[in-house]
């Protein structure tokens, strides 16, 4: 566990080119055509739950002396 990990193999420059290339296309281009439009990843999205409720908490389960929980 001391002892330093060796270092990784050399990756092909035409390997690191692809990759960036994916990274672009998959993540910062949609990124940056949303932010052209001046839009988000939110809009056109509802609320899951849109109006307030009260939430509580559920019914704790009484557990008898032997460790098993009571009906």
């Amino acid at each position: 566990w001391l002892a330093p990990l060796p270092p990784p193999p050399a990756t092909p420059l035409r390997a690191q080119l692809v990759a960036s290339a994916r990274w672009g296309r998959d993540y910062f281009v949609p990124w940056l055509w949303r932010r052209a439009r001046d839009r988000t990843t939110g809009d056109h999205r509802s609320a899951k739950r849109p109006t307030l409720t009260v939430l509580r908490p559920p019914a704790q389960r009484r557990v008898a002396p032997c460790g098993v929980p009571s009906p």
